[in-house]
């Protein structure tokens, strides 16, 4: 934690004169990618454990191919349309094509349970 402080402080300190609001977001945003690899190979050399697979990385692709059909999207006028429009649009892209592509069973599971109690066979 003190190591984390350390490194905000210097990321804060070089970034914010030079880039402002953005530069204290991007200092935080590298604090926490450093932290989170140190805990990650902690937790991988001490205790064997590898929370990341391959459907992991198909879920960050599917997040992105969301994300940018979003972006394809022209902007509205009214903003709470817009991200009730663009939020749809991501949820559902997301959420069909993780449960399609079943790279969660857990999730799969849960649809399957959520479909049987609303069309009556529970």
């Amino acid at each position: 934690i003190v190591v984390l402080a350390a490194v905000i402080i210097i990321a804060n300190n070089l970034l914010i004169p030079r880039y402002g609001i953005e530069g204290a977001a991007m200092g935080a945003a590298i604090t926490m990618v450093i932290f989170n690899s140190v805990k990650y190979i902690f937790i991988w050399a001490k205790m064997g454990l590898q929370p990341f697979t391959i459907s992991f990385i198909k879920v960050l692709g599917i997040g992105a191919v969301a994300w940018t059909a979003s972006m394809l999207l022209p902007r509205m006028e009214v903003v709470l349309l817009d991200m009730a429009i663009r939020s749809l649009l991501i949820g559902g892209i997301f959420s069909a094509l993780v449960l399609g592509l079943r790279l969660s069973p857990e999730a799969n599971d849960l649809a399957n349970r959520v479909l049987h109690i609303r069309s009556g066979k529970e």
